[in-house]
């Protein structure tokens, strides 16, 4: 049976997905700052908090748990301090990426045992 539907873009078909068009691209550019930006924005902790507070309607809850959040975020800044750093010392972009991952679970790790020990609810 011949294949009808839209291709995938890297099988060498003749007509690419639009979903991989050149308008949701993620190559640098002028707007890099925005696009930075914009990819930083903390959508699940905003929606989660919002939900929070037309459950509850307690912001005492809803700033616990953006407290919560900031700390638990800590441990994730060693990804984006590490993989820059692996990338641009020479490491092929596969090992760069499991490097600073590994770098963070070790973190997080830490993050929680170190959280028990003192007594935090994890």
């Amino acid at each position: 049976m011949k294949n009808v539907g839209i291709s995938h873009p890297y099988k060498g078909q003749d007509r690419p997905c639009p979903i991989f068009s050149r308008r949701f691209s993620f190559q640098p550019s002028s707007s890099s700052l925005f696009t930075a930006v914009l990819a930083s924005l903390p959508l699940t902790s905003i929606l989660a908090m919002t939900w929070l507070y037309i459950e509850t309607r307690d912001t005492e809850k809803v700033a616990s748990l953006s407290v919560g959040i900031f700390g638990a975020v800590l441990p994730s800044l060693l990804f984006f301090i590490a993989l820059p750093l692996l990338l641009r010392s020479g490491a092929r972009f596969s090992w760069a990426m499991l490097s600073a991952a590994m770098l963070m679970f070790i973190a997080y790790s830490g993050y929680v045992i170190l959280g028990r020990k003192l007594g935090m609810p994890l």
